[in-house]
Protein backbone atom coordinates (compact mmCIF):
# COMPACT_ATOMS: atom_id res chain seq x y z
CA UNK A 1 0.00 0.00 0.00
CA UNK A 2 1.39 3.33 -0.74
CA UNK A 3 2.45 5.36 2.40
CA UNK A 4 0.62 8.58 2.33
CA UNK A 5 3.02 11.61 2.52
CA UNK A 6 3.40 13.41 5.48
CA UNK A 7 1.49 17.14 6.04
CA UNK A 8 5.11 18.65 6.23
CA UNK A 9 6.42 16.89 2.83
CA UNK A 10 2.69 17.32 1.33
CA UNK A 11 2.60 21.11 2.07
CA UNK A 12 6.66 21.43 0.61
CA UNK A 13 5.69 19.16 -2.75
CA UNK A 14 2.33 21.80 -3.17
CA UNK A 15 5.01 24.71 -2.88
CA UNK A 16 7.37 23.54 -5.48
CA UNK A 17 4.69 22.73 -7.73
CA UNK A 18 3.39 26.33 -7.52
CA UNK A 19 6.43 27.82 -7.29
CA UNK A 20 7.45 30.51 -9.58
CA UNK A 21 9.48 29.54 -12.77
CA UNK A 22 13.22 29.83 -11.73
CA UNK A 23 13.04 29.16 -8.41
CA UNK A 24 14.36 25.66 -8.33
CA UNK A 25 17.20 26.26 -5.59
CA UNK A 26 14.63 27.90 -3.16
CA UNK A 27 11.88 25.07 -3.97
CA UNK A 28 14.69 22.51 -3.04
CA UNK A 29 15.59 24.90 -0.20
CA UNK A 30 11.86 24.54 1.32
CA UNK A 31 12.02 20.47 0.27
CA UNK A 32 15.00 20.07 2.33
CA UNK A 33 14.15 21.97 5.10
CA UNK A 34 10.71 20.02 5.20
CA UNK A 35 12.63 16.87 5.17
CA UNK A 36 14.80 17.83 7.74
CA UNK A 37 12.10 19.13 9.99
CA UNK A 38 9.97 16.02 9.78
CA UNK A 39 11.93 13.54 10.47
CA UNK A 40 13.54 15.68 13.50
CA UNK A 41 17.54 15.93 11.89
CA UNK A 42 19.74 18.19 13.68
CA UNK A 43 21.73 19.41 11.12
CA UNK A 44 22.12 17.93 7.29
CA UNK A 45 23.88 18.74 4.03
CA UNK A 46 21.97 17.58 0.60
CA UNK A 47 23.47 17.24 -2.39
CA UNK A 48 21.70 16.37 -5.52
CA UNK A 49 23.09 15.23 -9.35
CA UNK A 50 20.01 15.57 -11.76
CA UNK A 51 19.81 13.85 -14.95
CA UNK A 52 21.38 16.49 -17.41
CA UNK A 53 24.59 16.68 -14.55
CA UNK A 54 23.31 19.97 -13.02
CA UNK A 55 24.37 20.11 -9.17
CA UNK A 56 22.06 21.36 -6.67
CA UNK A 57 22.75 21.00 -2.92
CA UNK A 58 21.50 22.51 0.17
CA UNK A 59 22.11 22.71 3.63
CA UNK A 60 19.10 22.34 6.37
CA UNK A 61 19.34 22.87 10.52
CA UNK A 62 17.46 23.14 13.13
CA UNK A 63 16.60 26.66 14.58
CA UNK A 64 18.43 28.29 17.52
CA UNK A 65 21.04 24.99 17.16
CA UNK A 66 24.40 25.93 17.55
CA UNK A 67 27.25 24.63 15.01
CA UNK A 68 25.18 24.55 11.94
CA UNK A 69 26.22 22.63 8.93
CA UNK A 70 26.46 24.47 5.59
CA UNK A 71 27.27 22.62 2.29
CA UNK A 72 30.93 23.05 2.23
CA UNK A 73 31.30 20.84 5.62
CA UNK A 74 33.42 17.73 6.11
CA UNK A 75 31.45 14.75 7.40
CA UNK A 76 32.65 11.69 8.49
CA UNK A 77 30.85 8.69 6.33
CA UNK A 78 31.63 5.93 8.52
CA UNK A 79 30.47 2.57 6.42
CA UNK A 80 30.70 4.61 2.90
CA UNK A 81 34.62 4.10 3.33
CA UNK A 82 34.38 0.21 1.75
CA UNK A 83 32.78 2.09 -1.17
CA UNK A 84 35.82 3.34 -2.31
CA UNK A 85 38.22 0.43 -0.86
CA UNK A 86 35.91 -1.91 -2.80
CA UNK A 87 36.50 0.27 -5.85
CA UNK A 88 40.39 0.43 -5.50
CA UNK A 89 40.19 -3.63 -4.95
CA UNK A 90 38.62 -3.79 -8.27
CA UNK A 91 41.07 -1.94 -10.08
CA UNK A 92 43.73 -4.65 -8.72
CA UNK A 93 41.43 -7.34 -10.04
CA UNK A 94 41.66 -5.61 -13.11
CA UNK A 95 45.45 -4.92 -13.14
CA UNK A 96 46.85 -8.51 -12.28
CA UNK A 97 44.15 -10.42 -14.40
CA UNK A 98 46.54 -12.12 -16.32
CA UNK A 99 49.89 -11.77 -14.11
CA UNK A 100 51.36 -14.89 -13.00
CA UNK A 101 49.36 -14.65 -9.49
CA UNK A 102 45.90 -13.00 -10.51
CA UNK A 103 43.67 -11.14 -7.42
CA UNK A 104 40.45 -12.52 -7.73
CA UNK A 105 36.69 -12.56 -6.26
CA UNK A 106 37.37 -16.62 -5.96
CA UNK A 107 41.05 -15.69 -4.10
CA UNK A 108 41.18 -17.67 -0.62
CA UNK A 109 42.33 -14.84 1.95
CA UNK A 110 45.03 -17.22 3.05
CA UNK A 111 47.42 -16.42 0.05
CA UNK A 112 47.56 -12.90 1.15
CA UNK A 113 47.41 -13.17 4.74
CA UNK A 114 49.02 -15.76 6.09
CA UNK A 115 51.45 -16.43 3.01
CA UNK A 116 54.70 -14.99 2.51
CA UNK A 117 57.43 -13.44 4.27
CA UNK A 118 56.05 -10.51 4.32
CA UNK A 119 52.63 -12.00 5.58
CA UNK A 120 50.42 -9.48 7.45
CA UNK A 121 49.01 -12.24 9.71
CA UNK A 122 50.64 -14.92 12.18
CA UNK A 123 49.19 -17.71 11.81
CA UNK A 124 47.62 -17.48 15.25
CA UNK A 125 44.76 -15.76 13.66
CA UNK A 126 43.77 -18.66 11.47
CA UNK A 127 41.70 -19.82 14.51
CA UNK A 128 38.93 -16.75 13.79
CA UNK A 129 39.70 -15.78 10.61
CA UNK A 130 39.85 -18.86 7.99
CA UNK A 131 42.40 -18.82 5.77
CA UNK A 132 40.08 -20.79 2.93
CA UNK A 133 37.60 -17.81 3.00
CA UNK A 134 37.05 -15.62 -0.34
CA UNK A 135 37.96 -12.35 -1.52
CA UNK A 136 34.32 -12.12 -2.87
CA UNK A 137 33.03 -13.33 0.98
CA UNK A 138 34.96 -10.42 2.58
CA UNK A 139 33.15 -8.05 0.00
CA UNK A 140 29.85 -8.92 0.48
CA UNK A 141 29.68 -10.15 4.04
CA UNK A 142 29.48 -13.80 3.83
CA UNK A 143 32.56 -14.80 5.09
CA UNK A 144 31.26 -15.53 9.10
CA UNK A 145 33.69 -13.41 10.71
CA UNK A 146 33.35 -11.81 13.99
CA UNK A 147 32.79 -8.06 13.58
CA UNK A 148 35.40 -6.65 16.09
CA UNK A 149 33.35 -3.28 16.73
CA UNK A 150 30.48 -6.20 18.84
CA UNK A 151 33.25 -6.66 21.14
CA UNK A 152 32.16 -4.44 23.95
CA UNK A 153 36.10 -4.53 25.18
CA UNK A 154 36.92 -2.41 21.67
CA UNK A 155 34.87 0.56 22.25
CA UNK A 156 36.17 0.64 25.70
CA UNK A 157 39.59 1.04 24.34
CA UNK A 158 39.02 3.35 22.11
CA UNK A 159 37.34 5.53 24.47
CA UNK A 160 39.39 4.84 26.97
CA UNK A 161 42.48 6.16 25.09
CA UNK A 162 41.26 8.75 22.82
CA UNK A 163 44.57 9.70 21.02
CA UNK A 164 45.73 6.43 20.48
CA UNK A 165 46.41 5.32 16.90
CA UNK A 166 45.96 1.81 15.93
CA UNK A 167 47.20 -0.50 13.47
CA UNK A 168 45.60 -2.80 11.77
CA UNK A 169 46.72 -5.98 13.69
CA UNK A 170 45.65 -4.31 16.89
CA UNK A 171 42.53 -4.07 15.75
CA UNK A 172 42.16 -7.58 14.65
CA UNK A 173 42.99 -8.65 18.50
CA UNK A 174 39.05 -7.85 19.22
CA UNK A 175 38.00 -10.44 16.93
CA UNK A 176 36.25 -13.56 18.13
CA UNK A 177 34.83 -17.01 17.40
CA UNK A 178 33.20 -17.09 13.77
CA UNK A 179 29.69 -16.30 13.67
CA UNK A 180 28.92 -19.12 11.09
CA UNK A 181 30.96 -21.13 8.28
CA UNK A 182 31.74 -19.04 5.04
CA UNK A 183 29.37 -18.55 2.40
CA UNK A 184 26.40 -19.94 4.83
CA UNK A 185 24.95 -16.23 5.07
CA UNK A 186 24.99 -12.26 5.32
CA UNK A 187 25.54 -10.92 7.74
CA UNK A 188 27.68 -7.26 8.52
CA UNK A 189 31.04 -6.86 9.54
CA UNK A 190 33.32 -4.36 9.85
CA UNK A 191 36.23 -6.76 10.24
CA UNK A 192 35.54 -7.94 6.31
CA UNK A 193 36.90 -4.45 5.48
CA UNK A 194 39.86 -4.15 7.56
CA UNK A 195 41.32 -7.30 6.21
CA UNK A 196 40.71 -6.08 2.74
CA UNK A 197 42.11 -2.95 3.38
CA UNK A 198 45.44 -5.73 4.61
CA UNK A 199 44.82 -7.47 1.36
CA UNK A 200 44.62 -4.15 -0.44
CA UNK A 201 48.13 -3.05 0.80
CA UNK A 202 49.55 -6.11 0.29
CA UNK A 203 48.48 -7.00 -3.56
CA UNK A 204 49.04 -3.22 -4.49
CA UNK A 205 52.56 -3.28 -2.50
CA UNK A 206 51.55 0.11 -1.66
CA UNK A 207 49.92 1.99 1.93
CA UNK A 208 46.14 2.59 1.33
CA UNK A 209 46.53 5.89 1.17
CA UNK A 210 48.36 5.92 -1.50
CA UNK A 211 46.29 3.69 -3.53
CA UNK A 212 43.06 5.81 -2.60
CA UNK A 213 44.77 9.01 -3.67
CA UNK A 214 45.93 7.00 -7.11
CA UNK A 215 42.47 5.93 -7.88
CA UNK A 216 40.25 7.84 -6.58
CA UNK A 217 40.68 11.42 -5.43
CA UNK A 218 42.92 11.97 -8.29
CA UNK A 219 41.27 10.82 -11.22
CA UNK A 220 37.94 12.40 -9.93
CA UNK A 221 39.52 15.88 -8.78
CA UNK A 222 38.37 15.26 -5.04
CA UNK A 223 39.64 17.96 -2.98
CA UNK A 224 37.34 17.31 0.16
CA UNK A 225 37.99 13.51 0.31
CA UNK A 226 40.22 12.46 3.17
CA UNK A 227 41.36 9.49 5.18
CA UNK A 228 41.69 11.07 8.60
CA UNK A 229 44.29 9.97 10.73
CA UNK A 230 45.99 8.83 7.38
CA UNK A 231 46.46 12.28 5.74
CA UNK A 232 45.47 16.17 7.17
CA UNK A 233 41.99 17.13 6.67
CA UNK A 234 41.72 20.12 5.08
CA UNK A 235 38.69 22.16 5.30
CA UNK A 236 35.65 22.80 8.42
CA UNK A 237 34.38 19.72 9.95
CA UNK A 238 30.76 19.82 10.71
CA UNK A 239 30.38 19.37 14.69
CA UNK A 240 28.98 16.14 15.38
CA UNK A 241 26.39 15.43 18.05
CA UNK A 242 25.21 12.37 19.41
CA UNK A 243 22.03 12.19 22.02
CA UNK A 244 22.73 11.15 25.88
CA UNK A 245 20.61 9.08 28.00
CA UNK A 246 17.90 12.22 28.27
CA UNK A 247 17.41 12.69 24.23
CA UNK A 248 19.90 15.77 24.41
CA UNK A 249 22.27 16.74 22.39
CA UNK A 250 25.80 16.32 23.54
CA UNK A 251 28.61 17.07 20.67
CA UNK A 252 30.45 13.37 19.63
CA UNK A 253 34.13 15.53 20.74
CA UNK A 254 32.77 14.92 24.37
CA UNK A 255 32.40 11.10 23.88
CA UNK A 256 35.45 10.50 21.39
CA UNK A 257 37.69 13.50 22.25
CA UNK A 258 40.59 13.89 19.30
CA UNK A 259 38.76 11.27 17.03
CA UNK A 260 42.11 9.86 16.29
CA UNK A 261 41.90 5.97 18.23
CA UNK A 262 38.25 6.03 16.59
CA UNK A 263 39.10 7.05 13.27
CA UNK A 264 42.25 4.52 13.51
CA UNK A 265 41.04 1.74 14.68
CA UNK A 266 37.96 2.29 11.97
CA UNK A 267 40.82 2.40 9.10
CA UNK A 268 39.49 0.95 5.87
CA UNK A 269 36.13 0.32 6.84
CA UNK A 270 35.21 4.05 8.03
CA UNK A 271 38.20 6.26 8.21
CA UNK A 272 36.68 8.77 5.49
CA UNK A 273 35.57 12.26 5.53
CA UNK A 274 34.14 14.48 2.66
CA UNK A 275 31.32 16.61 1.24
CA UNK A 276 27.73 16.15 0.08
CA UNK A 277 29.00 17.63 -3.20
CA UNK A 278 31.82 14.98 -3.63
CA UNK A 279 30.38 12.09 -2.08
CA UNK A 280 26.99 12.46 -4.58
CA UNK A 281 29.54 12.59 -7.78
CA UNK A 282 31.16 9.87 -6.05
CA UNK A 283 27.56 7.89 -5.85
CA UNK A 284 27.47 8.11 -9.81
CA UNK A 285 30.33 7.26 -10.31
CA UNK A 286 30.74 3.90 -8.23
CA UNK A 287 27.31 2.86 -9.75
CA UNK A 288 28.10 3.27 -13.52
CA UNK A 289 31.54 1.25 -12.45
CA UNK A 290 29.42 -1.45 -10.60
CA UNK A 291 26.88 -1.22 -14.12
CA UNK A 292 29.02 -1.80 -16.66
CA UNK A 293 31.23 -4.88 -14.76
CA UNK A 294 27.99 -6.38 -14.05
CA UNK A 295 28.18 -6.69 -10.69
CA UNK A 296 24.75 -5.31 -10.06
CA UNK A 297 22.21 -7.49 -8.36
CA UNK A 298 21.10 -9.79 -11.91
CA UNK A 299 24.43 -8.88 -14.05
CA UNK A 300 26.75 -11.10 -14.06
CA UNK A 301 28.11 -11.68 -10.39
CA UNK A 302 24.48 -12.15 -8.97
CA UNK A 303 25.51 -14.91 -6.91
CA UNK A 304 26.74 -12.52 -4.73
CA UNK A 305 23.76 -10.85 -3.67
CA UNK A 306 21.89 -11.62 -0.45
CA UNK A 307 19.06 -9.92 1.15
CA UNK A 308 19.89 -8.10 4.00
CA UNK A 309 16.66 -6.39 5.22
CA UNK A 310 17.03 -4.63 8.83
CA UNK A 311 14.80 -3.02 11.57
CA UNK A 312 15.47 0.52 10.75
CA UNK A 313 14.34 0.08 7.32
CA UNK A 314 11.58 -2.16 8.15
CA UNK A 315 10.28 0.13 10.90
CA UNK A 316 9.17 3.22 8.67
CA UNK A 317 8.63 0.77 5.22
CA UNK A 318 7.48 -2.93 6.30
CA UNK A 319 6.79 -3.69 1.89
CA UNK A 320 10.58 -1.92 1.38
CA UNK A 321 13.59 -4.25 0.90
CA UNK A 322 17.59 -4.04 1.36
CA UNK A 323 20.03 -6.22 -0.99
CA UNK A 324 23.83 -6.56 -0.28
CA UNK A 325 26.16 -7.25 -2.95
CA UNK A 326 29.57 -6.66 -3.60
CA UNK A 327 29.93 -3.47 -1.20
CA UNK A 328 26.68 -1.89 -2.60
CA UNK A 329 22.99 -2.30 -1.27
CA UNK A 330 20.14 -2.22 -3.24
CA UNK A 331 17.00 -0.34 -2.24
CA UNK A 332 13.21 -1.13 -3.45
CA UNK A 333 11.06 1.35 -2.37
CA UNK A 334 8.39 0.44 -5.14
CA UNK A 335 5.69 -0.40 -2.42
CA UNK A 336 5.77 3.85 -1.86
CA UNK A 337 6.90 5.37 -5.22
CA UNK A 338 5.98 2.99 -7.64
CA UNK A 339 8.83 1.39 -10.03
CA UNK A 340 11.57 3.25 -7.29
CA UNK A 341 15.15 1.15 -7.02
CA UNK A 342 17.91 2.58 -6.24
CA UNK A 343 21.18 1.95 -5.27
CA UNK A 344 23.99 2.88 -2.92
CA UNK A 345 25.54 2.37 0.46
CA UNK A 346 24.62 3.72 4.38
CA UNK A 347 27.13 4.59 6.64
CA UNK A 348 27.62 6.23 10.65
CA UNK A 349 30.24 7.02 12.85
CA UNK A 350 29.90 9.09 16.46
CA UNK A 351 28.66 12.21 15.70
CA UNK A 352 27.77 11.42 11.83
CA UNK A 353 25.11 9.87 9.87
CA UNK A 354 24.21 9.50 6.39
CA UNK A 355 24.27 7.92 2.76
CA UNK A 356 24.85 7.98 -1.10
CA UNK A 357 22.58 6.79 -3.36
CA UNK A 358 21.88 6.29 -7.39
CA UNK A 359 18.59 6.03 -8.91
CA UNK A 360 19.19 4.21 -12.14
CA UNK A 361 15.65 4.92 -13.41
CA UNK A 362 15.95 8.67 -12.95
CA UNK A 363 19.67 8.55 -13.62
CA UNK A 364 19.86 10.73 -10.33
CA UNK A 365 22.87 10.90 -7.83
CA UNK A 366 22.38 11.80 -4.49
CA UNK A 367 24.26 12.21 -0.98
CA UNK A 368 22.86 13.19 2.52
CA UNK A 369 25.36 13.70 5.78
CA UNK A 370 23.87 14.63 8.77
CA UNK A 371 25.61 15.58 12.03
CA UNK A 372 23.10 13.74 13.90
CA UNK A 373 23.96 10.07 14.79
CA UNK A 374 20.57 9.26 15.83
CA UNK A 375 18.86 10.76 12.84
CA UNK A 376 16.75 7.98 10.75
CA UNK A 377 18.42 7.82 7.50
CA UNK A 378 16.00 5.57 5.91
CA UNK A 379 12.96 7.99 6.32
CA UNK A 380 14.99 10.78 4.96
CA UNK A 381 16.41 8.92 1.88
CA UNK A 382 12.70 7.74 1.56
CA UNK A 383 11.58 11.30 1.79
CA UNK A 384 13.83 12.70 -0.50
CA UNK A 385 13.23 9.91 -3.24
CA UNK A 386 9.35 10.95 -2.79
CA UNK A 387 10.57 15.12 -3.56
CA UNK A 388 12.71 13.62 -6.38
CA UNK A 389 9.77 11.53 -7.88
CA UNK A 390 7.43 14.79 -7.92
CA UNK A 391 10.12 17.08 -9.70
CA UNK A 392 11.98 14.30 -12.17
Amino acid sequence: MKRMLTPAVFFTLLVIILAPEGSAQDSFQDAIDAIRADVGVRGMSVTVIDPCGAVVSAASNMPGKANPVDTGMLFGVGSMTKTYVEYCLFQLIEETRYSSNPFTLESRIGTWLYEGDDRPLPDSFKRVIDPEITVGQLMNHTSGIYDYQANPLYFVAVYLDKNRIWEPLDILRFVANPSFSPGEKYSYSNTNYILLGMILERVAAADALSVFREWVVYPNNFTGTFMRCLEPVIGVAAVGYEKNLYGNYITARTIIGSGNSLYSSSWTCGNVMTTSGELARWAGIYYAYQEERGYLDGGAYHTYWSRADNAELQGICPACTRDYGLCMMKFDFSSVIPGCVVYGHTGSIPGYNGFLAHWPGKNISMAVLMNDHAAARYLVLMELLEYLDTVY
